[in-house]
């Protein structure tokens, strides 16, 4: 038997179903690496270091046998450029080591 006491704890009964809760499902969101930045990064420090090493480096001495002595500027383009693109390599190797662990 149930007295009045228990019939107040208890809802009143509408017809409706309760609502169903929503499925709540986690995610990993996967960041990837920028890789332009890591490229020209490593672009312009190898550019930097090829231009130090220009700078730094010794003066060509003309050579007695009448070799080709390349201005201070032809080879700052060379070494700058020549270290621009090794830059870019290692930056994009990088990248890529740090896209896989990720």
């Amino acid at each position: 038997m149930s007295t009045p006491a228990d019939e107040a704890d208890q809802p009143e009964p509408t017809g409706e179903s309760p609502t169903p809760r929503p499925h709540v499902q986690r995610l990993r969101v996967r960041r990837s690496v920028n890789f332009p930045a890591f490229l020209l990064a490593g672009a312009f420090v190898g550019f930097v270091i090829g231009g130090l090493l220009e700078l730094l480096g010794p003066d060509p001495q003309p050579q007695a046998g009448g070799g080709v002595v390349y201005t201070a500027v032809s080879s700052f383009s060379y070494l700058a450029m020549f270290f621009a693109l090794l830059g870019a390599l290692v930056g994009a190797i990088v990248g890529l080591v740090l896209d896989r662990r990720g």
